[in-house]
C-alpha cells in the first residue's frame, strides 16, 4: 500500500525544466551561478524526498492513533517560504541580490529567482500531495486490519461455539456410561443378596429337617425305656 520515495521525483520535471532555462539563460561568463542554481534546486529536491520519507515511519504517538480512529486527520500544511521538516525557506530577495552582485542585469536576476523559487513550491506541492495520499492509504490499511480482526473474532466466536456443543455432547454420554455402570452394578449387587438370601434359606431348612429327625429320634428312645419300665 505504501509508495516509495520515488513518488515526489515522478513531479520534478517542471521544476527542472525550470532551473534550466534559467541556467542557460546566463551565458557562459556566469557558469559557477548556473551550477549554484542546479545545486540548489538539487538540495531542495533531496529535503522534499527526506520529508516525505520521514512522513512513512510510523511513530509510537501515530500509531496508537491509528488504532483508535482510522480516519485521517486534516494535515496543515505550512505557507509557501515557511520552513518545514528538513525544508529552508527560500528567500527571493536575498537570492536576487546574490545575482546582482554577481554582475547580472537585475531583471534577468528577478527571472532566475522567480523560477528557482517554483521549483521549491513545486517540489514542495508535490510532497505535500503525497502525503495526503498516503495517509489515505494509511487509514485504508488501517480499515482492512480492522475488516480482518472482525472476521477473525467471528471465525473465533464460532469455534468456540462447535467446542462447546461439543464438550456438551462428550459430557452427556459420559453420564449415560456412568449411569450404565452404576445400574449393571446395583444389577449385581443385588443378584448377589438374592443368590445369598437362597443359601440361608437352604440351610435353614436343612438344619430344621435335622432337629425334626432328632426329635423324633429322641420320642422313640424315651418310648422304648418307658416299655422297659
Amino acid at each position: 500500500m505504501y509508495r516509495s520515495s520515488s513518488a515526489p521525483s515522478m513531479r520534478r520535471y517542471e521544476s527542472t525544466n525550470a532551473i534550466n532555462l534559467a541556467s542557460a539563460s546566463l551565458g557562459k561568463q556566469q557558469k559557477p551561478i548556473a551550477k549554484d542554481l542546479v545545486s540548489s534546486r538539487n538540495a531542495s529536491l533531496a529535503q522534499s524526498s527526506r520529508f516525505y520519507n520521514s512522513s512513512l515511519t510510523p511513530t509510537p504517538e501515530n500509531s496508537g492513533n491509528a488504532k483508535s480512529s482510522s480516519k485521517p486527520s486534516k494535515v496543515n500544511f505550512p505557507k509557501t517560504g515557511e520552513s518545514t521538516m528538513g525544508q529552508v525557506a527560500f528567500d527571493t530577495q536575498e537570492f536576487v541580490e546574490t545575482l546582482e552582485n554577481s554582475g547580472l542585469p537585475k531583471d534577468q536576476a528577478r527571472a532566475i529567482s522567480i523560477a528557482v523559487r517554483k521549483s521549491h513550491e513545486v517540489a514542495d506541492v508535490a510532497t505535500k500531495a503525497d502525503i495526503v495520499e498516503v495517509k489515505h492509504d494509511i487509514a485504508e490499511v488501517n480499515r482492512n486490519i480492522a475488516d480482518v480482526r472482525k472476521d477473525l473474532s467471528a471465525k473465533i466466536a464460532e469455534v468456540r461455539k462447535e467446542l462447546s456443543a461439543e464438550v456438551a455432547g462428550v459430557r452427556k454420554d459420559l453420564a449415560f456410561d456412568i449411569a450404565d455402570a452404576r445400574k449393571e452394578a446395583a444389577d449385581r449387587a443385588d443378584a448377589k443378596i438374592e443368590l445369598l438370601h437362597k443359601d440361608i434359606e437352604s440351610l435353614t431348612n436343612k438344619l430344621v429337617i435335622k432337629m425334626a429327625s432328632i426329635m423324633v429320634g429322641a420320642i422313640g428312645v424315651a418310648t422304648a425305656i418307658i416299655k422297659l419300665l
